[in-house]
């Protein structure tokens, strides 16, 4: 009998432990997004105030020109991109972002970014990798990921 115990209780514990370990990835991955996601209206500054459903950004690659600290915001880069050949007919922007979402990308100046139209808003990526580094949400999906409380 003892035996039979012994048996239920390790493979129970077995079959436990890959749910606890994906809660903990889960929790992970979730401190992880709040530094690679922002919202369309808060991360992109045009010159001329443009707004649309994609922030006024033209999928294609961008030169990223400069990188500066934005000290109304500590943590906070704020890039400089001008579109190259691939993104002609859009005008250049900057992009706010999270300073550990901008050291994933691994670029320096000169560099280029390129930027993807999604269904959610815009993802930008090193151009050479292909590399996501941060996502611009619009503002409906953004709300909708919105980490909520709830009470049992």
């Amino acid at each position: 009998m003892f035996k039979k115990f012994l048996v239920l209780a390790t493979t129970t514990w077995g079959l436990c432990l890959p749910v606890w370990a994906d809660s903990s990835v889960a929790s992970s991955a979730s401190d992880s997004v709040s530094t690679s996601v922002g919202s369309l209206s808060d991360s992109l500054q045009h010159s001329s105030n443009s707004s649309s459903r994609n922030g006024g950004v033209a999928e294609g690659d961008y030169r990223l020109e400069d990188v500066a600290s934005l000290e109304e915001h500590p943590g906070m880069l704020r890039l400089h991109l001008q579109p190259t050949v691939q993104a002609a007919g859009s005008e250049g922007f900057w992009l706010d972002l999270p300073q550990a979402a901008f050291n994933d990308s691994h670029l320096q100046p000169g560099e280029q970014v390129h930027a993807s139209q999604r269904p959610y808003g815009m993802e930008f990526s090193n151009a050479q990798t292909r590399q996501a580094f941060f996502l611009a949400l619009r503002d409906d999906w953004l709300q909708d990921l919105r980490v909520r409380a709830v009470e049992l």
